[in-house]
Formats: structure tokens, C-alpha cells, sequence
């Protein structure tokens, strides 16, 4: 008799195991649905973000072999960079907080010192507009 309840057991405890692994397997199934969804939702961000990038004008540099591994930031003419102070509504701008060039923005400093003036200090810089 208690080989009977032995077996009856097992057999239960048998479809248990199965039960949980179908459940297991639709978890995981619904779950990377969910993952490709929304992986195609952020692409169709990314380009979207990279649209709106382009109709203002904005152009990355190309990458190019770096030993140190550090971006070089956004390349913006002087007429976009005066736009980017009116959209700010503010005299001073974080070249590094707006990911813009460094080198480029100084650049720009040095051929328009009447308009432009450099600042801050370290890995921080700024870029004011000088006012008349």
C-alpha cells in the first residue's frame, strides 16, 4: 500500500515539474517578445533623435582611431552656436555639458573674439557671449 502512494506521489510531483517548466518557458517567451518590442522602439528612437540632429544642422565629427578612447563632440558652426545661446535664453554655455567640441568651439573663440569669450576651468569649459 505504501508503494502505491510512493508512486502516486512521484507521478504528482512528475506533473508538477512539467506544469512549472511549460509555465516557465511562456514567462521567458513573453518576456523576450517584450525585449524585441522594445528594442525596435528604441531604434526607431535613436532615429528619430538622429533626424531631429540633422535638420539642426548639428554634424559629429568621424570617428577616427583614438588611444584614448575619448569622444570628440559635436561640431557646430558659429551661426548655430549663436542660435544655441538664444534657445538657452543665456550668455554662457557648458561646452561639455552641450557634448560639443572642445577643439572647435575654441577655434571658434580665437576667430571671433569680439562675439566670443572662452571660460571655466579644467575638464569644464564654458563659451560666453559677450554682449555690446
Amino acid at each position: 500500500m505504501s508503494n502505491h502512494f510512493a508512486n502516486l506521489i512521484a507521478k504528482q510531483k512528475q506533473e508538477l515539474q512539467e506544469q512549472l517548466a511549460r509555465l516557465e518557458q511562456a514567462d521567458f517567451s513573453a518576456l523576450e517578445a517584450k525585449k524585441a518590442k522594445l528594442l525596435q522602439e528604441v531604434e526607431e528612437i535613436d532615429e528619430q533623435i538622429a533626424e531631429i540632429i540633422k535638420s539642426l544642422g548639428i554634424t559629429s565629427k568621424p570617428s577616427l582611431p583614438s588611444t584614448s578612447g575619448k569622444s570628440h563632440g559635436i561640431l557646430v558652426s558659429l551661426n548655430r552656436l549663436l542660435e544655441l545661446f538664444k534657445e538657452h535664453k543665456t550668455n554662457e554655455l557648458s561646452v561639455r555639458g552641450l557634448r560639443l567640441d572642445t577643439k572647435q568651439v575654441k577655434k571658434l573663440v580665437a576667430e571671433n573674439p569680439e562675439k566670443l569669450e572662452l571660460g571655466g576651468k579644467g575638464p569644464w569649459p564654458v563659451v560666453k557671449l559677450k554682449t555690446a
